[in-house]
């Protein structure tokens, strides 16, 4: 993706930015999981300024050693489903 076309697709996807509404979940179960080498859609500058509106207690952070697909990450993967039975 070129510079100007990431810069066009922010644009439009701004609406539904997580960075818009995530001030909205109080008291909101959150987990968060970001690829410490992922350039592409969250820079670390991104996910911190994420994490600094989360209006949440119950807010965990993890960082992997991935990039952008962390998806395909066994620790990441096994994270996941202990939060959500943690929750659930």
């Amino acid at each position: 993706m070129t510079e100007n076309e990431k810069t066009d697709y922010f644009k439009r996807m701004r609406k539904v930015s997580p960075l818009e509404h995530i001030a909205h979940g109080i008291d909101v179960n959150f987990l968060f999981q970001f690829g410490k080498k992922d350039k592409s859609f969250a820079p670390n500058e991104k996910s911190e300024e994420l994490i600094s509106k989360v209006n949440s207690k119950l807010l965990q952070v993890k960082y992997y050693n991935e990039g952008h697909a962390i998806h395909l990450n066994d620790e990441a993967t096994s994270d996941r489903i202990n939060w959500i039975k943690s929750i659930i």
